[in-house]
């Protein structure tokens, strides 16, 4: 049951949250950026040391040409357990584009990643929403088929982290984003939620003349309301005051029952900052 596969997947949650004896037998602590540091302090009161993951940017090579095409790179699985992908948003997102018009028509959607066993029946998921849609979803690539994609899209995607509130659900958000950054270095415009780790590399892509586009329905509540959040209006002042090129709506304009007022309020919070 589920409580079995997050045993699995978790063994540590099974630890007496308030034992943390284990740190003594450690001479280092190490975190994989300044946002999983933040949170090793929070919950183990304990300062770490942020080592980045190494990446073989050398091996992406950007094509001279790109493909009309957003990728997005992850493992399948389901929301709750863990840093879920949200791919089967994505799809959908992206279906409402296409068929609104809002998408030119010879636009298409990658979504790449691995896929355990356990978690087929949520791929079957996001390849229900994709049938009739010009999206390829593709399982367990190898590698070569990963690499080739992040060096001739033309906009890297990523929804970690949506529709999560990180001060509850910290595991929720993407805690570096190795995959952004391969992204980058193949030459794709990334497209991500401006959150939690993903946001040191958007500082980081922009010290290095990096465009940066941050999205995926900054404004939600604006699909069903007229006016946003306060949480809201300061992701996307945050978003454009730390250097962002641009901020992107979605849902909000491909499927929103108040477009122009979403689209009126993006502009006056960018031209305010």
């Amino acid at each position: 049951g589920p409580r079995e596969v997050i045993a699995h997947r978790f063994p540590w949650l099974l630890r007496d949250p308030t034992d943390l004896s284990f740190l003594t037998s450690y001479d280092t602590v190490m975190a994989n950026s300044e946002y999983t540091r933040g949170w090793i302090r929070t919950f183990w009161d304990t300062d770490s040391e942020v080592l980045f993951p190494p990446i073989q940017t050398d091996r992406m090579h950007p094509a001279a040409q790109r493909e009309k095409a957003i990728l997005t790179v992850g493992r399948f699985f389901s929301p709750g357990l863990g840093h879920a992908k949200r791919q089967l948003e994505m799809v959908q997102v992206f279906g409402q584009a296409h068929r609104s018009g809002a998408l030119p028509p010879d636009w298409r959607l990658y979504v790449v990643g691995g896929c355990e066993d356990s978690q087929k029946p949520y791929l079957q998921q996001v390849q229900a929403a994709g049938a009739g849609l010009p999206v390829e979803v593709i399982a367990n690539a190898p590698r070569s088929t990963v690499e080739r994609l992040l060096s001739t899209s033309s906009v890297f995607w990523s929804a970690t982290g949506f529709g999560e509130d990180a001060q509850k659900s910290p595991w929720a958000s993407e805690h570096f984003g190795m995959t952004t950054v391969e992204s980058m270095a193949g030459g794709c415009v990334p497209v991500v939620i401006d959150r939690a780790g993903q946001k040191e590399i958007v500082r980081a892509a922009r010290r290095a003349g990096k465009p940066v586009v941050v999205a995926t329905q900054m404004l939600e509540s604006m699909i069903h309301a007229m006016v946003p959040t306060r949480a809201e209006v300061s992701d996307v002042a945050t978003a454009i005051f730390e250097g962002a090129d641009a901020v992107m709506l979605s849902a909000e304009t491909a499927a929103g029952d108040f477009p122009a007022e979403a689209v009126a309020m993006m502009d006056r919070i960018a031209q305010s900052v």
